[in-house]
């Protein structure tokens, strides 16, 4: 039998601690921002999926300034009676476990007036917009921090997550015990679920691709009330405007159903339907 790599699950026991970068100090982000130090300050924030406020709140913890970086250290809901939260725990957890790691992460803010001031011609950073303290306290509120695709912000993501030393189960423990027969139906069974993702139905793919459209939307009506978009912003809608529309020709030339096609699929339904009624 062949040798693989021990699975190992850590459903029991788990902390769900949780820390990460949500901003970087003085640089420019994608939204053209240049956030000072003392913009944050210190804050008790939520935990959401993706800037999804139906998730009403995942976990908890708090932003703090360390050095160049705006910190979120924080704990997600672990109990039974939360799945959500523990599933989006669980990914972050993958996700460092199988370098590099590509979740970035996000806020959502309420600027306090004179906490983004627009700039011009600045030596370092040409046009944007300062976002700084006010009057000697943060500049912001901060709604929820969120793990999300591609962030606005400029090296953010996942410092670290931590559980629980507690039950772990190695399948290969198992497998010793079993005869050769059921040891290679086993691993089969490990490797099918191992490659889920990339047997993934289309119609999954469709349904997940337009409730990420369907979020951009959201995301980027929220952003506009409250300022302009980036330069990067805007070029980025404009791909995606310009790749839905090539979608859209390619798409319309793919589901061209000729009258032979129908009364096919009409026929083998109903030979289905035949055989189902007998």
């Amino acid at each position: 039998m062949k040798a693989t790599k021990p699975i190992q699950l850590k459903a029991k026991g788990t902390k769900g601690e949780v820390e990460a970068v949500i901003a970087t100090l003085n640089v420019k982000d994608h939204d053209q921002d240049v956030t000072l130090p003392g913009f944050f300050g210190k804050q008790h924030v939520s935990i959401v999926t993706a800037h999804d406020w139906r998730d009403v709140m995942l976990g908890k913890g708090v932003i703090e300034e360390e050095d160049d970086k705006a910190v979120f250290k924080g704990q997600f809901n672990m109990s039974e009676d939360d799945p959500q939260a523990r599933q989006l725990f669980s990914r972050l957890v993958f996700d460092m476990e199988h370098p590099p790691a590509k979740i970035e992460w996000s806020y959502s803010l309420f600027v306090k007036e004179g906490g983004r001031v627009q700039f011009t011609d600045d030596e370092k950073f040409g046009d944007g917009f300062w976002l700084g303290p006010v009057d000697g306290e943060p500049g912001v509120v901060v709604d929820e921090v969120s793990p999300v695709l591609l962030g606005a912000g400029v090296e953010t993501g996942t410092v670290g997550v931590k559980a629980k030393k507690g039950e772990t189960i190695s399948i290969l423990e198992s497998l010793a015990e079993l005869g050769d027969e059921e040891a290679k139906e086993m691993l089969a069974l490990h490797e099918e679920l191992s490659h889920k993702d990339e047997t993934q139905r289309f119609i999954d793919q469709l349904e997940q691709a337009l409730a990420s459209l369907k979020k951009v939307g959201v995301r980027a009506e929220e952003i506009m009330e409250k300022r302009p978009l980036g330069v990067e912003s805007k070029e980025q809608l404009a791909h995606i405007s310009l790749e839905m529309q090539n979608l859209g020709e390619r798409v319309a030339v793919l589901t061209v159903v000729t009258d032979e096609d129908l009364l096919t699929e009409i026929l083998k339904f109903r030979k289905l339907e035949s055989e189902m009624m007998r």
